[in-house]
């Protein structure tokens, strides 16, 4: 209920702080980010799954299943927005940040995953809720 509930309004009262024509300017900047955050992330979590055990296409799964984990940056970049730390610039940023890594991962994962290795998959699933 929780999730269900504040979450959507958490993500609106963000969406609704910011002002994209005021972020115009530091494309520059914001592709870094951009590459960055998307690099991090495929490389942390990729490197941590591996650790774990996980096989290479595993953990370079993992890694880009993580990228849309950006809750936790707009949470602390609000609290610095609203502190005074952080820009409006910068916020905006952070903010479209989010947005696309969350719109660019299921296309990252369609890569990762081949429609063999889906289809397979799929029919081993289908088998299996057959005999259940």
């Amino acid at each position: 209920m929780t999730n269900s509930f504040f979450g959507p309004i958490f993500l609106v009262s963000i969406g609704l702080e910011v002002n994209a024509w005021q972020s115009g300017g530091h494309l520059a900047f914001f592709g870094v980010l951009l590459v960055v955050a998307i690099v991090g992330k495929i490389v942390g979590c990729g490197l941590g799954a591996s650790l774990a055990g996980f096989g290479r296409r595993d953990s370079f799964v993992v890694g880009i299943g993580m990228i849309p984990r950006g809750e936790v940056g707009l949470i602390t970049a609000s609290i610095g927005f609203t502190a005074g730390l952080v820009t409006r610039d910068i916020y905006a940023q952070t903010v479209v940040l989010v947005l696309i890594t969350t719109l660019i991962t299921p296309a990252l994962l369609r890569y990762a995953f081949p429609k063999e290795h889906l289809q397979v998959s799929v029919s081993e699933t289908a088998a299996v809720e057959i005999s259940l």
